[in-house]
């Protein structure tokens, strides 16, 4: 079975009331042991339930809980979240801006991924990518916006939503993001052996015009 799949092309998102559970003071206990490491702000993130056509529905959760379950996966049973992220194909002039993960990220340090790309804390995804690339690359103006769809991955039970957008500038990394940022062909990208698997899967995707 493949790792990853196309759940739905084009999306919408729908907020569910959050299921009430009884959370384990572990959960306070990694979070407060992250936060010795580095600086995380405890906001919400979106965990999916289901997916209706093209309706793709869930709960927001404390960052906190999400954290705990990457740190422990054996949280996972309790907490049970489903997480969201967004991703930005952002194109300039037929090349894909991309860089390489800061090691102050939760997942995939040092690895090469699509930029802006960051968890979903709210239901405008639009609003989210355009605050998402003035805080990560320090561009704005997008163009061309156009919902690609919402691709699940089943190793991390993760669900990542993909818009892709035309845009001009050259990129400022936030360096506790992306220690660099550079726009690449989809030729370049495929080439290196530290993209991520989740970004590699989007650009086979688009080089065979599934996207």
């Amino acid at each position: 079975m493949e790792r990853f799949k196309w759940l739905t092309i084009r999306f919408a998102l729908e907020e569910e009331e959050a299921p009430k559970r009884t959370i384990s003071p572990t959960v306070d206990l990694l979070w407060e042991k992250e936060l010795e490491k580095r600086a995380l702000f405890d906001g919400k993130l979106f965990s999916v339930s289901k997916v209706l056509g093209k309706t793709v529905y869930g709960y927001f959760v404390p960052y906190r809980q999400w954290i705990a379950q990457v740190q422990n996966p054996s949280l996972k049973k309790e907490l049970q979240i489903v997480s969201a992220g967004l991703s930005g194909l952002i194109r300039q002039n037929g090349k894909i801006l991309a860089g390489k993960r800061s090691q102050q990220v939760t997942l995939y340090k040092g690895a090469v991924d699509l930029a802006p790309s960051g968890t979903v804390d709210r239901l405008d995804l639009r609003e989210l990518l355009e605050d998402e690339l003035k805080e990560e690359t320090g561009l704005q103006g997008l163009q061309n916006v156009v919902q690609v769809g919402a691709l699940y991955d089943r190793e991390s039970d993760h669900v990542e939503f993909v818009i892709r957008a035309d845009l001009e500038g050259e990129p400022k990394p936030n360096l506790a993001e992306y220690e660099w940022l550079k726009w690449f062909t989809s030729a370049e990208l495929l080439a290196r052996e530290d993209l991520t698997p989740i970004c590699r899967f989007m650009i086979e995707s688009q080089s065979k015009n599934a996207l």
